[in-house]
């Protein structure tokens, strides 16, 4: 299930810029067509982050991640009043440079696609611009991204276990900067563990992470493994006041 923010707005297959013109989004049946391409393409770009954000991440040491790509395959089990669903999730997690990732959710049924979710994060983690698209809808979500940080703890890169880390700022619709809302994650790191134990082709050691958000209709709170020798965070579990998730990892290819 492609779960994401909600924000009050409009959603149309235009995103106003001014009131020369537009910037169209793909339709949905346009992004099913070929979602690694669309996952690939410029809007999800590190060029698309805010002014603001993207000296957040690039001010300070680089860091470095070890790998160019992970795709992770998922067994997932949705959960929530009058619903359990089993869902396959692919994963593909691309290394775009300074601990930036671009992310790529596929969610089957059986051999059937039915909705995508793409993202670009830090180090898979904190989630700077986003979208989800599912494939039956006539028009487009729009994208949601990070307009600013108050607060970002880079160090989160190199994860210390028994730390909290937090991350304020504010998020909102591309390209509607009076639509915002307050932006609050707080994350608490665990002990170490073998990361074999979580799939056995998995290298290193790891490490839990659990990340509490506050959102416009409620909470999410989202557990990850950080995986050291990649230097990049995976789900494993999903929680909200509607629904929970478990995500295990049935498949894990790194190049």
């Amino acid at each position: 299930m492609a779960k994401q923010r909600t924000l009050t707005g409009t959603i149309c297959a235009c995103v106003l810029v001014s009131l020369a013109g537009c910037v169209l989004l793909p339709s949905p049946k346009d992004v099913a067509a070929n979602p690694k391409a669309y996952a690939e393409g410029d809007l999800f770009s590190p060029d698309k982050l805010q002014g603001t954000v993207k000296r957040k991440i690039t001010e300070g040491d680089t860091v470095t991640l070890n790998f160019r790509q992970l795709t992770v395959t998922y067994a997932m089990d949705h959960q929530q009043p009058g619903l359990n669903d089993n869902v396959t999730v692919v994963t593909r997690l691309t290394n775009s440079g300074n601990g930036l990732v671009r992310l790529s959710r596929e969610y089957f049924h059986g051999s059937i696609s039915y909705a995508a979710e793409f993202n670009l994060s830090y180090i898979g983690l904190v989630t700077l611009r986003s979208q989800s698209v599912r494939y039956n809808d006539v028009n487009p979500s729009l994208i949601e991204e990070v307009a600013e940080f108050t607060q970002f703890n880079k160090q989160v890169a190199a994860l210390a276990e028994n730390t909290e880390y937090v991350f304020e700022g504010s998020t909102g619709l591309w390209l509607t900067p009076s639509n915002q809302l307050p932006l609050t994650v707080k994350c608490r790191s665990g002990t170490t563990y073998p990361a074999k134990s979580l799939y056995p082709s998995i290298k290193g050691d790891a490490i839990d992470l659990t990340c509490e958000e506050q959102l416009s209709h409620g909470y999410a709170v989202r557990r990850y493994a950080f995986l050291r020798h990649y230097g990049v965070a995976v789900i494993l579990e999903a929680k909200t006041n509607r629904f929970k998730q478990i995500w295990t990892i049935s498949k894990f290819e790194a190049m």
